[in-house]
């Protein structure tokens, strides 16, 4: 926290979630740790290996205690079975995340990993799922297709969320706020601004920018779009999502 607070209080953020960067329990312990003696911290997404249902079942419990962790995440996009997500072992604890109140929150890169998570979701209609950084589209290149289409069919379930974030780092070097404008468009007409909400991709923002910029560049694109718009994707969704109000 010392090391992203100078950024928190430069854009006037206030409370903040913070996501799993490891497929460990070390990772979500220590985070657990850090929101007990941090107020900013209103809530953390964890990892529990998902593919052995049993042993997910007893990470739940341990956790259940700390009453932060609203949700869980393993890092599947660098898994080299692209469909993963769909195995049926997975399936079983994705089935009892549902159960337990718990949200998914998914990494994808590609059209295999979007069919994966578009299966998932409809076999799993009472599972939150949220798509981070917009299941990384190839700003750089100029990537639509088949993104798009991809993002439209998954915008139809209900159970399905988006995260703004990580796009300065799927752009090119000197990027700009306008690389991003057709992309936020679009997703808010596919999932309207109550299933997007703004994420920091924090510390990996930093290594095309820095986070300071990345956020002026949000705010200037969301500046376009209604208040209560704005208020949906910098806080509402995610208060809903993560069941903080």
């Amino acid at each position: 926290m010392p090391d992203v607070q100078p950024s928190l209080d430069a854009a006037g953020i206030n409370s903040t979630v913070l996501v799993q960067a490891s497929d460990s329990y070390a990772d979500t312990f220590a985070m657990i740790a850090e929101a007990n003696k941090t107020a900013q911290i209103v809530a953390v997404v964890g990892w529990v290996p998902l593919d052995r249902p049993a042993e997910a079942q007893v990470a739940i419990e341990a956790y259940r205690p700390s009453g932060v962790v609203r949700g869980i995440r393993a890092l599947t996009h660098g898994y080299d079975q692209l469909d993963w997500i769909a195995r049926d072992d997975v399936s079983s604890t994705l089935k009892l995340l549902s159960e337990e109140g718990f949200s998914l929150d998914y990494v994808g890169t590609g059209p295999e990993h979007r069919e994966s998570i578009l299966q998932v979701a409809r076999s799993h209609p009472q599972l939150n799922i949220v798509l981070d950084h917009f299941t990384k589209p190839d700003i750089a290149g100029g990537e639509w297709e088949p993104w798009a289409s991809s993002m439209s069919e998954l915008a139809k379930l209900p159970n399905v969320y988006a995260k703004v974030s990580g796009l300065n780092t799927l752009s090119k070097p000197n990027w700009h706020a306008d690389d991003w404008k057709p992309y936020l468009k679009f997703m808010i007409e596919q999932f309207g601004s109550e299933r997007l909400m703004i994420g920091s991709d924090w510390p990996f923002a930093e290594l095309n920018g820095h986070f300071e910029q990345v956020w002026s560049a949000l705010v200037e694109i969301l500046n376009d779009y209604s208040p209560k718009q704005q208020d949906d994707i910098y806080f509402k969704t995610a208060e809903s999502f993560y069941r903080l109000a």
